[in-house]
């Protein structure tokens, strides 16, 4: 099975994106990953045996993103994106990492008629929420925290398959309509192949304390920080 990838970013780097591709080519699939951010550069290239095609954002189209609900100039730029990738590939199914491209992944699986799987990394009406950017009055007039609720609410039952990070998180998107067997729970965990705790590491008896993840303010460090502190 080729399997479309779809994540607003580049990559890599990113442990989630990284361990899905590698289990699913593990597993025979072929992955076929489209990126794109102002980070990026217009290039195909290999992955570990996955292919990757990268395409640099405009920063226009990256800031329109926070009000991509109300105007269509993200939703277009990635509608014009993936038309160009399913001419270059046939794909037996789409893997969209995060909530905000639901809608447009929709279109496509539509459109070509092969499953769409959501793979939610996070609460993202709850992000939203909190996020530096939706709190400037800029953000605040375009980003509406009941619009991201409503549209999650509504692409969940779009979705063929959807993937969550943990059990909450898949009791609180379940609603009626969906199966308890159409939403799986993927947690996030570090990669033991990897070589960041190797003893040689620890130069000192000190408490030494790990962290794996995005940093930002949502993610809550600052209140571990001032507890140490306290």
């Amino acid at each position: 099975m080729r399997i479309l990838m779809i994540l607003e970013n580049t990559f890599p780097p990113d442990i989630r994106v990284e361990k899905e591709i590698k289990s699913l080519i593990a597993a025979g699939h072929e992955i076929v990953l489209a990126c794109s951010s102002p980070a990026s550069k217009d290039e195909a290239k290999d992955w570990n045996s996955a292919t990757i095609i990268r395409k640099k954002m405009p920063r226009f189209i990256y800031k329109s993103s926070v009000g991509c609900l109300q105007f269509q100039f993200y939703f277009n730029y990635w509608r014009k994106y993936l038309k160009f990738v399913f001419k270059q590939y046939k794909f037996d199914a789409i893997h969209l990492h995060d909530l905000p491209l639901a809608k447009v992944a929709k279109e496509f699986s539509i459109k070509y008629q092969i499953p769409f799987v959501l793979d939610l990394h996070e609460n993202w009406p709850a992000a939203m929420k909190i996020a530096v950017h939706t709190n400037t009055i800029l953000g605040k007039t375009f980003s509406s925290n009941i619009q991201w609720q409503y549209y999650e609410r509504k692409n969940v039952l779009q979705a063929d398959k959807i993937i969550t990070v943990v059990e909450e998180m898949k009791e609180r998107i379940s609603q009626p309509e969906l199966h308890d067997n159409d939403i799986y729970v993927l947690p996030n965990t570090i990669s033991l192949d990897d070589s960041i705790f190797e003893e040689s590491t620890i130069k000192n008896k000190r408490l030494t304390l790990f962290y794996a993840g995005g940093i930002n303010i949502h993610r809550g460090l600052q209140i571990v920080l001032q507890a140490l502190i306290e």
